[in-house]
């Protein structure tokens, strides 16, 4: 797994992210991930010296630490770009990738990680700078295990709708889903979801969180009572399909068969391992338009109907 953390100037926020990443990983002896960073506008310029003092630390040196410009050659392999703010995702976009934001992932926060510069004119706190950056290089050192511990439970989606179904779909394995949902909040979502599968049901309670086609989902097997006492909640939101599961290449595409007033909607679903995967899906030509990030289609929204 590679990741790269992208700011403005890569002196501060992208780069206390990169140092204490790999800190972290090597601590806690993760294998397999690759950290870096980078910048996205800035001059040529040096990490402030209290920077540098405050992840030392945190047994990070920095000393030796030179930006480096985001391009579409740094991009091209990396699994994860996590942005510190949001306006970096016009420069990661433009270059033909998605991004995703650091506060989203670590701390279930919608809003950017401002840089000091943000923070001087936002405060007009030029003797506080020191410590604006201790109090960040914190909370990025606090944030890390969230972090690592997210990008192992996640799923990544795409979503489409169907022209034609294959001939030979029936051939497949399938199953019915009944699944209910409780109203969204902060861009969660509680679904509950009854499997029958041969005349055998069994019970799942799932929360969601998403962000673009990137989703943590977190799913566990429930029993028939406890199903039963979240099913009085939200008897009257709930959408039922058929679903087959068919292999193609490298993944499995879910069809699903929906029914009642939605039986005129036929999608696919594919998951990935990480977005390099997913850019590089080659679309079957019995696919017809990409509904990945479309609220409306969303299945918690299309309860709703």
């Amino acid at each position: 797994m590679k990741i790269l953390f992208v700011c403005t100037g890569n002196i501060f926020r992208s780069m206390s992210a990169e140092y204490i990443a790999k800190k972290y990983v090597k601590d806690n002896n993760i294998k397999g991930i690759q950290i870096s960073s980078a910048w996205t506008s800035a001059n040529p310029e040096q990490p402030f010296d209290y920077t540098l003092q405050r992840l030392k630390q945190y047994w990070c040196n920095a000393s030796k630490h030179q930006q480096t410009k985001v391009s579409e050659n740094i991009l091209q392999d990396k699994d994860w770009v996590i942005c510190m703010a949001k306006h970096h995702q016009e420069v990661i976009r433009s270059l033909g990738y998605e991004w995703v934001l650091f506060n989203m992932v670590a701390y279930d926060r919608n809003k950017d990680v401002m840089d000091e510069a943000e923070y001087a004119i936002k405060y007009w706190s030029f003797g506080d700078l020191q410590k604006y950056v201790n109090r960040i290089v914190d909370y990025i050192h606090d944030a890390m295990p969230k972090l690592i511990e997210w990008l192992n439970n996640f799923e990544i989606e795409r979503k489409f709708l169907i022209k034609k179904l294959p001939k030979d779909i029936n051939k497949y394995p399938k199953q019915k889903i009944i699944q209910w949902y409780l109203k969204d909040k902060n861009n969660k979502t509680l679904r509950i979801r009854k499997i029958s599968i041969k005349g055998k049901n069994e019970y799942f309670k799932t929360i969601k969180k998403w962000h673009w086609l990137i989703r943590k989902e977190i799913e566990e097997k429930i029993s028939k009572e406890s199903f039963e006492k979240l099913w009085k909640k939200v008897s009257n939101r709930y959408l039922e399909k058929t679903r087959y599961v068919l292999p193609y290449k490298k993944q499995d595409i879910e069809i699903d068969l929906y029914q009642g007033k939605l039986e005129w909607l036929i999608t696919a679903e594919i998951e990935f391992t990480n977005p390099i995967e997913s850019k590089k899906f080659i679309i079957p030509k019995w696919f017809d338009k990409e509904l990945t990030g479309d609220k409306k289609f969303g299945n918690a929204n299309l309860a709703k109907k």
